[in-house]
């Protein structure tokens, strides 16, 4: 890994080079009153419809059964106005939120927030949310109903595409409500958005709902491609969409593994010096910390990382086949050090961990004999145990390990190259023994990875044609579905998963 791809910042998580539009995060699960969710799937619900029965483009009634949206029909002393602020309100309205002081002029929805208790964002760095009315000046007001993987947004508009230059009545009656698509690089407030051909002055968030979180059930994959490059895709098990691959620019990458604290899905690697690295990328506000050299650590051969908290518990293999681990807490800003795990094993050649809800930090390696050991750091008492075999006994080539509240979903590949797995429940101190897990596809696998959400395993590994595979272990229906290429299948010689919160 050369000194300038370290250097490198990657940039934010709304570059196109990163992530892809694809994985837009409206659709889902029916989400409780008054959300982000409500107030965007009501807007969209009335894309194509005109201002209501006086309209001339579409005069059918709007997706509550209304003959207008507010005053646009009769506003305008009687006749109809610009209605986009009218559209605007009519949304927050039905979904009860407090539209107090907002008029037909767009800019209320600034000027009326202290009345209503909306929240104003002028702040560029802020990333708007399902719901938020974006205000152009005195002009126009939309609402922001989706929230893409490559940082691009899409407002809903009342009152678009109206005939021009025949005054209000005219362009309202031949008005329509329109989604419109924004770039990434014009998303911020300030910003002039192109495709609205108008200068963004804010984003407002009404009050008196909670906004969702736009990764909810989204897995975070990054895999190693076989020249030693990094590339990673997010795939929302919501909605069945991937996003295309992005380079996170790194080179001469030996290992990858990934926890997250928070929205941030923390990434370190080996580079091609056996040195690790570490390179953040915040989902909440959109940027990337840049790759850095983490200071003070071992040369190393494998790593694996878990979390609980605001805390990373990293582990690492030097290269003598000792086991080393280090707490780094991220709401204080620093880590403990590093310090020998169990006497730090013999002859360790890989490594996996995952934390329980107990706070226990559950650590699973592999030996030069194919051996798969284990231990368990408590970090509520602060006591470490002692290296057992891991579930009963077993002989592998890699290990993963994911956790669903308090069971451990351990999935190794044997030394016949198929897949095995084992769950662990830590509150009866009971594994279920090991089963075959799927097989293979395209020979013997090489590696292995895996992620839990909403207690569902999803395993992704490397088979001998060198294609990233996943197989899914839905542990709520008692299912596994078979082996499929995710995110329209990747080259890779090794990945890593991790949900953000």
């Amino acid at each position: 890994m050369s000194n300038s791809s370290l250097r490198r910042a990657i940039g934010t998580l709304a570059s196109a080079a990163v992530l892809a539009p694809a994985l837009v995060v409206l659709s889902g699960s029916a989400a409780s009153a008054n959300t982000g969710t409500d107030v965007a799937n009501l807007a969209l619900a009335n894309v194509g419809k005109g201002a209501g029965s006086c309209s001339t483009y579409n005069s059918s009634a709007n997706s509550l059964g209304g003959s207008a949206f507010n005053g646009s029909c009769q506003g305008y002393a009687g006749v109809p106005e610009y209605w986009c602020a009218d559209f605007a309100k009519w949304v927050w309205q039905n979904n009860g939120l407090n539209v107090t002081g907002i008029t037909a002029a767009a800019h209320s929805f600034i000027d009326a927030a202290g009345s209503n208790g909306s929240t104003v964002h002028q702040d560029s760095g802020y990333r708007p949310q399902l719901g938020d009315a974006a205000v152009f000046g005195t002009s126009h007001v939309g609402i922001v109903t989706a929230v893409n993987a490559d940082g691009s947004i899409q407002l809903t508009n009342g009152d678009f595409s109206g005939t021009k230059g025949q005054g209000e009545v005219t362009f309202a009656e031949t008005s329509q409500v329109v989604n419109v698509t924004i770039p990434s690089s014009q998303v911020a407030a300030g910003s002039f958005q192109s495709n609205m051909n108008m200068q963004l002055t804010a984003y407002v968030t009404p009050s008196g709902y909670s906004a969702p979180n736009p990764w909810a059930n989204t897995v975070h994959l990054v895999d190693i491609t076989p020249d030693g490059g990094l590339h990673n895709t997010e795939g929302n098990y919501t909605a069945n969409t991937w996003s295309t691959w992005g380079d996170l620019g790194a080179s001469g990458v030996k290992a990858v593994t990934s926890a997250n604290t928070g929205s941030t899905n923390r990434i370190f690697i080996i580079g091609s010096d056996n040195n690790i690295y570490e390179n953040d990328g915040n989902y909440a506000n959109g940027t990337w910390s840049g790759w850095r050299q983490l200071i003070g650590a071992p040369q190393v051969k494998a790593i694996a990382a878990s979390s609980y908290g605001n805390t990373i518990h990293l582990e690492a293999i030097d290269l003598n086949g000792h086991l080393y681990n280090s707490d780094g807490d991220f709401a204080a800003g620093q880590w403990n050090g590093w310090s020998l795990v169990g006497g730090g094993g013999n002859n360790l050649v890989k490594v996996a961990a995952t934390s329980t809800t107990n706070n226990t930090n559950h650590i699973f390696a592999i030996d030069n004999t194919n051996r798969l050991w284990e231990i368990e750091g408590n970090y509520a008492t602060g006591s470490w145990g002692t290296w057992a075999d891991a579930a009963g006994g077993f002989q592998g080539t890699d290990v993963t390990a994911s956790a669903s509240a308090d069971t451990v979903h351990l999935d190794a590949i044997g030394t016949d190259g198929n897949l095995y797995n084992t769950d662990g429940n830590f509150d009866t101190g009971k594994w279920n023994g090991w089963s075959n897990a799927g097989g293979t596809t395209a020979g013997p696998l090489k590696h292995v990875t895996s992620a839990a959400a909403n207690n569902v395993n999803h395993i992704f590994a490397v088979n001998a044609n060198n294609r990233l595979i996943e197989l899914d272990a839905n542990y709520n229906t008692g299912a596994w579905n078979t082996w499929q290429e995710p995110a329209g299948g990747n080259d890779s010689t090794g990945a890593t998963a991790t949900f953000t919160n």
